[in-house]
């Protein structure tokens, strides 16, 4: 029996917090992706949402280290979810499109661990399966991952007229949570 994939996308439970319905004093919003999406790859939903929240001062301001990212498929998979070839060929097109992580993900070691894997290319499990697999990945990729996020944060800041002081608290908070992720159980020092 052959199945067929929907030609259009179940309309998703709305997340909280996208600029046109969000409460003025919303401190977070998040993204949710749909197993639908990510097996099609379709991430003009999710890029769509992303810049509603990016493309405005009042998103930029308000959503500052507020934005999350819940993955369907975490707790019904035991991978860990930069082990799931979905979540990553997912993550990467979304990132292609909205490179503006380090300002807008939470300060998160989980949501920072995951983010990153799944954005390192290289990433190959060497053994192991489910939440035991031992990857490895190219640590030149990863630094230029982080020196291409940084750009972009500044360009974006720069572009929203970000003062020089809020920047720079956003990059420490930001630098913080990644190196907090960098020393996890499951983090890039255990791939």
């Amino acid at each position: 029996m052959h199945h067929q994939a929907p030609k259009e996308f179940p309309e998703p439970p709305k997340p909280f917090g996208m600029t046109s319905e969000h409460p003025k004093d919303a401190e977070q919003c998040c993204i949710l992706f749909t197993t639908p999406e990510m097996r099609a790859g379709a991430v003009g939903r999710v890029v769509s949402e992303l810049m509603d929240i990016s493309d405005s001062s009042q998103g930029a301001n308000q959503f500052a280290h507020g934005l999350c990212l819940k993955f369907p498929n975490v707790g019904s998979d035991p991978r860990i979810i930069a082990m799931i070839p979905e979540n990553r060929i997912f993550i990467q097109a979304i990132h292609d499109q909205w490179p503006y992580w380090m300002h807008f993900l939470v300060p998160d070691q989980a949501q920072w661990s995951s983010l990153l894997l799944c954005l390192l290319r290289s990433l190959k499990v060497a053994r192991g399966t489910g939440a035991n697999a031992v990857a490895s990945y190219d640590e030149a990729e990863l630094a230029d991952l982080m020196a291409s996020m940084f750009g972009s944060m500044s360009i974006y800041h720069h572009h929203m007229q970000i003062s020089d002081k809020k920047s720079k608290s956003i990059l420490r908070v930001s630098v913080r949570a990644i190196e907090l992720a960098m020393n996890m159980p499951g983090s890039l020092r255990d791939v």
